[in-house]
């Protein structure tokens, strides 16, 4: 008989194959309905000693109501569908994968900033409808300047990337000291937005960051520059982001993620050839969909046997 329980929170219903044999090696019984309300996550998860959710939000509300949990597992780096300081009341950890699918996004990223500086997007619409391609402006990159906002694991890997093309990296990141990594100039985020020609944002979700590109922000954009975002919707307001290709001050961007998901048709973002969509898919390839599924099945496995896992996010819970 299996010693602990573990509850997947999936509004999908998706398989659980390989998190369920990961997890009976340690003595661990996965259970995992679809899950669509508070009501359907409590009714699973009360009786649970772990949790493992995609991107429903686990509240105070559903943590009030589960007091054998030990340990919340995210499918994902973010966490901003968690709330931690709840989380760390009630004794929780809270536990990411913060290597997950560090090629397929910045290899996203370098494709959107790619189509955008050969407007891809408009070569194509033109050629359907037997119109001269435009052109202009169309930088070379080599020589150009591209600015991360955030210089964690996947904005290097982006900037490695970025120089293959010749593209000179600076970045913001207030929690980086020193000359940084790979020797990136590091820059307030101002000098940044302004020496830039393509920004890539690669921040968490937080108070602090959100709504951290705004009118201001863009303002102070070259017109001929680009931002691309594979981060979380709401880094970027929307709205500013409207004006501000209105009114010329940037060329363009390009967008996985968006303030309300899934994105809605309506969205006045999607109506613009400078913009390039996507539907925060830059997680994906094979063999990440795959990774990530064993990855966190052990990181409970861990955490449940006792130990300590490296990926712990609210580690003040562990001294509680």
């Amino acid at each position: 008989m299996a010693r602990f329980k573990a509850a997947l929170i999936d509004p999908l219903g998706r398989r659980f194959d390989i998190e369920s044999d990961i997890l009976a090696a340690a003595g661990v019984d996965l259970v995992a309905p679809k899950c669509t309300t508070d009501d359907d996550v409590v009714a699973l998860a009360r009786a649970a000693d772990a949790v493992l959710v995609v991107t429903y939000p686990i509240t105070e509300a559903v943590l009030a109501q589960c007091p054998k949990l030990r340990v919340i597992v995210r499918y994902g780096v973010g966490v901003d569908n968690i709330d931690l300081a709840a989380a760390t009341a009630h004794r929780v950890m809270v536990c990411n994968v913060p290597d997950y699918c560090i090629d397929e996004v910045a290899n996203h990223t370098m494709a959107m900033l790619l189509a955008l500086n050969r407007r891809l997007v408009q070569q194509g619409t033109a050629i359907r409808s037997n119109q001269r391609a435009p052109l202009a402006p169309m930088g070379r990159l080599r020589g150009e300047t591209l600015g991360l906002i955030g210089l964690g694991r996947l904005a290097q890997a982006v900037a490695h990337r970025a120089r293959g093309f010749g593209l000179k990296v600076i970045a913001y990141d207030p929690y980086v000291a020193g000359a940084g990594p790979q020797d990136v100039q590091l820059l307030p985020l101002d000098e940044v937005l302004a020496a830039a020609d393509y920004v890539a944002v690669h921040v968490p979700l937080t108070r602090e960051t959100h709504g951290l590109i705004g009118s201001r922000e863009f303002a102070l954009m070259k017109s001929t520059a680009y931002i691309v975002t594979t981060a979380r919707g709401g880094i970027i307001s929307e709205p500013a982001l409207v004006q501000a290709l209105s009114a010329g001050e940037i060329a363009g961007a390009g967008l996985d993620v968006w303030e309300q998901e899934p994105v809605s048709i309506d969205n006045p973002l999607l109506g613009y050839l400078q913009v390039i969509p996507t539907p925060h898919t830059a997680y994906f390839s094979n063999d990440s969909a795959a990774a990530i599924r064993r990855r966190v099945a052990e990181i409970a496995s861990e955490a449940l046997l006792g130990g300590t896992p490296a990926s712990v996010i609210n580690r003040e819970v562990l001294a509680t």
